[in-house]
């Protein structure tokens, strides 16, 4: 099967890779993975400035707790919202 006989699912032909948008969706994937990651820093370096804001519970163990748990549901979640809004 060449280049010329590929399809789209619209029934057009798709044309060869351009090394220039390939080039461009790399730099966007990594420059939001990248993005994503330093979100998750930043929230793990000030958890306990945000258990305090955010969860004020009669002790600090608790306030701390909320607050990773918290940032497990937002990393458990991150592959699932991939897998579905990747389809």
């Amino acid at each position: 099967m060449n280049e010329a006989s590929l399809t789209t699912r619209d029934g057009g032909a798709s044309s060869a890779l351009n090394p220039s948008m390939v080039r461009r969706a790399i730099f966007a994937s990594v420059l939001g993975n990248g993005l994503e990651w330093f979100d998750f820093l930043i929230y793990g370096y000030f958890a306990k400035i945000i258990a305090q804001v955010f969860f004020p519970a009669g002790t600090g163990f608790v306030s701390i707790m909320l607050t990773l748990a918290t940032f497990a549901v937002g990393f458990i979640v991150r592959p699932i919202g991939g897998i579905l809004l990747g389809i």
